[in-house]
């Protein structure tokens, strides 16, 4: 039995149901019809699926330059990975137990593009290692280091209790 204290910020939900509030989300991707539809069977298939926790963000697409939408969330028993783009799907599942590390990395530091012009670039990436060399891979901006740390945590409370 799981026994975990979360102190989530948001109910308790189910797979499916979480997937259709984050459709606002995904269709800011502008998706292709067949994409809209690989999400929501992938919805249909998450419909008793209870979720422990979730992190989800649009990011830019380093394959075609565009926009992704990633979605990761994870029970007791499974981690679901979900990106999807204009033209591609992703769809990774993995067994909690094989989860064998999960850490935060930040990165701060200056650019300077073409132009001469400096930006700074601070990031944050979380890396859930499983099976050896196997990761999933989140880079996302360092204001999310609250929430993917509470992520973090629930996670590897999860995987131990497994």
């Amino acid at each position: 039995m799981l026994e975990i204290s979360l102190k989530n910020k948001f109910k308790i939900m189910k797979g499916k149901e979480k997937l259709e509030k984050l459709m606002i989300d995904l269709l800011r991707i502008n998706p292709s019809e067949t994409n809209l539809n690989f999400y929501n069977q992938i919805a249909e298939n998450l419909e008793d699926f209870d979720i422990v926790d979730h992190f989800h963000q649009i990011r830019k697409d380093n394959e075609d330059g565009g926009l992704a939408f990633e979605v990761m969330l994870f029970n007791k028993d499974v981690i679901h990975d979900i990106v999807i783009t204009k033209t591609n799907v992703n769809y990774i599942s993995v067994t909690i137990d094989k989860v064998n590390m999960a850490y935060l990395e930040t990165k701060y530091s200056e650019e300077t593009n073409e132009n001469g012009i400096v930006s700074i670039v601070d990031k944050l990436k979380f890396t859930i290692s499983y099976g050896g060399e196997f990761k999933l891979v989140y880079e996302a901006s360092i204001k999310k280091f609250e929430e993917l740390l509470r992520i973090k945590s629930n996670l590897l409370k999860t995987a131990l209790q497994s």
